[in-house]
């Protein structure tokens, strides 16, 4: 290492890795090339500083990324263990009875109305019976009791 010069045998030697690497680094950008197996010192020794500066911050923001996750996928499911999250398919189960639900009772109101409305002439008391038994069914399905 003396004159400012560093052999790639003893720059290899201090790193850890392979010449080829080192040629890698360097064409990253952190230091000068070598010339015929001779890398400049100081600028070398500063890149090298520099790169592992650089591998420390991206391995740290991995961590933090991965501690991250970890931490999302842990509230999942916590949530889900207190039931502050419902499964999908348990959802889509319980809006389908309940449209289900809604349809049957929709749908039986002719039925229950027919006989009254066929005795009334006054086109306002056959729409208000009409809306008094929709607002019936919406109620009923509004507290639940069709879940019961």
């Amino acid at each position: 290492m003396s004159d400012g010069i560093l052999t790639s045998e003893k720059l290899c030697a201090l790193t850890g890795m392979t010449d080829r690497r080192h040629r890698q680094i360097a064409a990253e950008g952190f230091f000068p090339p070598p010339v015929r197996g001779e890398y400049q010192l100081s600028a070398t020794i500063k890149g090298m500083f520099q790169y592992y500066r650089d591998q420390s911050k991206r391995k740290t923001q991995t961590d933090e990324e991965i501690k991250g996750e970890r931490l999302r996928k842990l509230k999942i499911a916590n949530d889900a263990s207190l039931r502050d999250l419902i499964p999908a398919e348990e959802v889509r189960l319980d809006v389908t009875r309940g449209f289900t639900e809604l349809k049957t009772q929709l749908l039986v109101i002719p039925r229950r109305v027919a006989q009254p409305l066929s005795m009334e002439s006054d086109p306002v008391a056959v729409e208000e019976r009409i809306q008094a038994e929709i607002e019936s069914v919406l109620e009923t399905m509004s507290r639940n009791e069709w879940m019961k």
